[in-house]
């Protein structure tokens, strides 16, 4: 029962009006673990309403500052401007780097939801070697933006595990 609690904060941590997302964390083992131990330290809380509200939950690693592998859910007040998944997604992929280009991959898209991957493995030394599979969920006036995140690649069962739980990701009525 300890995980309803984590749960609930990491997952409904939004503003007054937002819906509330729900996934199956118990599709990647690791994070069910995590949210089932409710260890000190493995979930950071940021609130920067009315911009956004993030919540990293450490699957592997030390801190939220010293991960290997998180999950962060990233909550934004949806813009008029941004009308499908596809328009959040489109600025976001803009902002790639330069000096360290990302191969993306998408991997599903509907009427309210894009999810994606990209890792980093051709970036010079120290600049931070990642790889994550992501996805942009559209509520009528939420966005939820879902980070899996691995320092390094990914391993075949990691990401099997991460592109399951966020095919459960959805917005309830």
């Amino acid at each position: 029962m300890k995980w309803i609690s984590l749960l609930a904060l990491a997952l409904i941590a939004a503003p007054a009006h937002a819906e509330k997302l729900t996934m199956d964390h118990r599709l990647h083992p690791r994070l069910h673990t995590v949210m089932e131990a409710n260890r000190e330290g493995s979930i950071y809380f940021e609130d920067a309403t009315p911009k956004y509200i993030l919540d990293r939950i450490v699957v592997q690693g030390n801190s939220a500052q010293d991960w290997r592998e998180a999950l962060e859910i990233w909550v934004m007040p949806r813009d008029k401007k941004l009308r499908t998944a596809t328009d959040w997604y489109v600025p976001y992929r803009q902002q790639e780097s330069a000096d360290c280009p990302g191969k993306w991959s998408d991997v599903a898209r509907d009427d309210v939801s894009v999810t994606f991957a990209r890792s980093y493995s051709n970036c010079p030394v120290g600049s931070g070697q990642m790889s994550g599979i992501y996805r942009i969920v559209l509520g009528k006036k939420t966005v939820y933006m879902l980070k899996a995140l691995y320092r390094g690649e990914m391993d075949a069962d990691t990401r099997q595990q991460w592109l399951a739980l966020m095919a459960s990701a959805h917005i309830d009525p």
